[in-house]
């Protein structure tokens, strides 16, 4: 969770990086081996996953910082408090 100005540069940083790592890969030649092409896969896959989670984190922060706060904020602020942990996700709601 970004929590400062410093720590939001940071990620804003990190997130170009991310940014930047699609377009050479995409750029990158590809190979006809099925091998390469399931390994590239998921290299892309794992790009786009953290570049999400970070522009999450950018977006959140951004909200927080204008004074805007939704109810999906508080609730994962809440449940992360609880928990304890950073990865921590709520359960789910089963009915029985």
């Amino acid at each position: 969770m970004v929590e400062n100005e410093l720590q939001y540069r940071i990620t804003r940083e990190e997130a170009e990086k991310f940014e930047t790592a699609l377009e050479l890969l995409a750029a990158r030649p590809g190979s006809d081996d099925p091998d390469d092409l399931f390994f590239r896969r998921i290299e892309e896959d794992g790009l786009r996953s953290q570049l999400g989670d970070l522009r999450a984190e950018l977006a959140a922060y951004e909200s927080h910082r204008s004074g805007r706060r939704g109810i999906a904020h508080v609730v994962q602020r809440l449940w992360r408090t609880v928990a304890g942990t950073r990865s921590a996700t709520p359960p789910t709601h089963e009915t029985r």
